[in-house]
């Protein structure tokens, strides 16, 4: 009797061990996780920033992340960085301007004066495989280092461009933040497919690669603005025909962005419009083809015979000087600074930006480039302009069937 006992017995210990080892490896299992959640979030959580995106005039703000890859270099998306006219990072004791320096594709590059960051480890994307433990840290709907986990579940190609695909979650306001792994290195930068309907466990990551690429030693950004000595170069001749004329003739306007083509004389010129909101025109830039390597901007005017007013001030003032300025151009990733024109007694409502070397190629290539402006119309940092390109080769065909070089 004793021994069915025993024997009893034996099977029920069997059977409980049998029952509680799946439980205590789901239990092992969860504590790996939470534990790599943990040293994740303590290695990382320095370098995540809140940033918004406000257009002028309005208290209405995109919101998004920013992740620190270099000691002064935040990456996010551009859809974050250009929603609207000026960019605020909030850094742990303050709020300061963002100012955009680089952009491919959604991923845009900015840096904030005086600051320094504590840059992530990064990883190359290509690296990852599908089913890898990720964790995804930013801000979603402004709840501020904030973490999720979840898993790589595919890999891609758009547009070029390989993209993760992973299952933590992310949220409006995570868009710009950082996917890493296991280890807490940078393995791509998050955003949504549709911001404002995300769907569960269907979140992207931007391939770090591309910040790779554009940090390497090689890569030459230009974080230090500079500036062209042959800005002179950009007036139209000094003439008698030139002197004091009234309004150009209008040959035509060109594409969706309504780009004009005018004679002047025996000259002609390109002008571009500048909107701080979609269709809210509030500048002009000129460019004159004959005098490629740059061209002016006219931050707060919008009609052509204000311009050409400006034009012929500067011409009866005697020969300007050109003064770098707090102003800034993004052309072709590339920053660079705007000078002032001034006289002995007038700072003329013109800028100028010049280089050495014909930029026809650059502009009928672009989509856009973009105008940064210091304290515009009052507003406190910086404020962008984007100057639109579409019809620029019509224009320039316009401009090579009508007009004498």
């Amino acid at each position: 009797m004793s021994q069915i006992v025993v024997g009893y017995i034996c099977l029920f210990i069997v059977f409980f061990v049998d029952q509680i080892q799946p439980s205590y490896a789901q239990s092992s299992a969860s504590d790996d996780v939470r534990s790599n959640a943990e040293s994740v979030y303590d290695s990382v959580n320095h370098s995540i920033f809140l940033v918004k995106s406000f257009e002028m005039g309005s208290k209405e703000s995109f919101q998004g992340s920013a992740v620190a890859v270099d000691k002064n270099i935040l990456a996010t998306n551009c859809h974050v960085a250009l929603a609207g006219n000026i960019l605020v990072v909030y850094l742990p004791n303050k709020k300061a301007t963002g100012f955009l320096f680089y952009n491919k594709g959604d991923l845009c590059l900015i840096t904030v004066a005086d600051a320094q960051f504590t840059p992530v480890k990064i990883r190359p994307s290509n690296s990852v495989k599908i089913g890898e433990e990720v964790y995804a840290v930013g801000n979603p709907e402004g709840f501020e280092k904030s973490i999720s986990n979840g898993i790589i579940s595919n890999k891609y190609e758009s547009d070029g461009i390989a993209v993760l695909q992973t299952t933590a979650a992310i949220s409006p306001g995570s868009s710009g933040g950082g996917l890493f792994d296991k280890n807490g290195s940078l393995i791509g930068i998050t955003f949504l497919k549709n911001e404002e309907v995300g769907a569960e466990g269907l979140g992207f990551a931007i391939p770090t690669e591309l910040i790779l690429e554009a940090i390497s030693p090689d890569a030459q950004l230009s974080i230090q603005p500079k500036i062209s000595n042959s800005s002179e170069q950009l007036l139209p001749d000094k003439s008698p025909e030139n002197s004091n004329i009234s309004i150009p003739m209008l040959i035509g306007h060109y594409g969706n962005s309504n780009i004009g083509l005018y004679r002047w004389n025996s000259r002609c010129f390109i002008t571009l419009r500048g909107e701080y909101r979609p269709n809210e025109v509030t500048s002009l830039a000129v460019w004159f083809p004959a005098n490629s390597n740059g061209f002016f901007v006219f931050p707060a005017i919008t009609k052509i015979k204000d311009v050409v007013s400006v034009f012929n001030k500067i011409y009866s003032n005697g020969d300007p000087s050109y003064v770098k300025s707090k102003n800034y151009l993004l052309l072709d990733n590339q920053l660079f600074d705007l000078s002032s024109v001034l006289n002995s007694r007038t700072i003329f409502p013109v800028l100028v930006f010049a280089v050495n070397k014909d930029l026809t190629e650059k502009l009928i290539v672009d989509d856009y480039f973009l105008i940064q402006l210091y304290q515009y119309r009052g507003q406190s940092g910086m404020t962008t302009i984007k100057f639109n390109l579409d019809g620029f080769t019509e224009a320039l065909s316009a401009y090579n069937n009508s007009c004498d070089k």
